[in-house]
């Protein structure tokens, strides 16, 4: 287990952390979004980290011996500013750059990004909507280690500022392809579940289930420390 002397937690700084944060994204999420590092350019997956920044100013890293190995990205609030800001990121940068294959999707990368947009839209749907909440965007780590505590103490240094800025509650949307299983070891309720079906291409014939957690301040299972 990692002790407070070998993790250190800081503020996510988007020029100089970007690259580190995309170890992690590409490590931490290889299984589902493969197509997009083995057929594409690593550009896309750069501008899919800018884009959850957009609307998440409240993010941090870990770092350990001076390297990046894990990253929150979070909206303690959201802002209305920052979704702007996001919206426009996905029109004029984004969905360009894939209409012109500035990218370079293969056929299978552009299948999966359709089916990404699919699968993911259901989060949409079907996610509550509440004021005075926070939304974690992105949360993922390298393996190296992983089950020592580093997660919790990206978390903690987030749902503390959550707290500190009045909001009432925190979500993540994330499912049974990844390391969900966290989020209910830290006190997080499944408050939405449904079928994803985003992974037709990277997972091909295995059956997902998409999750929304939730986790309220002023509550038994609000981390008593923060």
């Amino acid at each position: 287990m990692l002790n407070d002397n070998d993790v250190k937690i800081r503020p996510f700084d988007l020029e100089n952390d970007l690259n580190g944060a995309l170890v992690c994204f590409n490590e931490g999420f290889r299984h589902i979004i493969w197509p997009f590092i083995d057929h594409a350019s690593p550009e896309f997956n750069l501008d899919c980290i800018r884009w959850f920044y957009k609307m998440s100013r409240t993010s941090f890293v870990a770092e350990v011996n001076g390297e990046i190995h894990g990253v929150l990205l979070g909206a303690a609030p959201f802002n209305v500013k920052d979704i702007i800001s996001m919206l426009s990121f996905s029109f004029f940068t984004i969905l360009p750059k894939v209409l012109i294959n500035a990218y370079r999707f293969n056929a299978l990368a552009y299948k999966h990004f359709s089916r990404i947009l699919y699968g993911y839209s259901y989060f949409l749907f079907f996610h509550p909507t509440c004021t005075k909440v926070s939304e974690i965007t992105l949360f993922t780590s390298r393996k190296t280690y992983r089950g020592q505590g580093l997660g919790r103490k990206l978390m903690d240094a987030y749902l503390k500022t959550v707290k500190t800025n009045g909001l009432i509650e925190a979500t993540v949307c994330t499912d049974t392809a990844v390391s969900y299983q966290f989020y209910e070891s830290y006190g997080f309720d499944r408050i939405r579940e449904f079928d994803m079906k985003a992974y037709k291409y990277s997972i091909p014939g295995e059956s997902f289930t998409g999750i929304i957690y939730r986790i309220a301040a002023n509550t038994e299972k609000w981390p008593w420390h923060i």
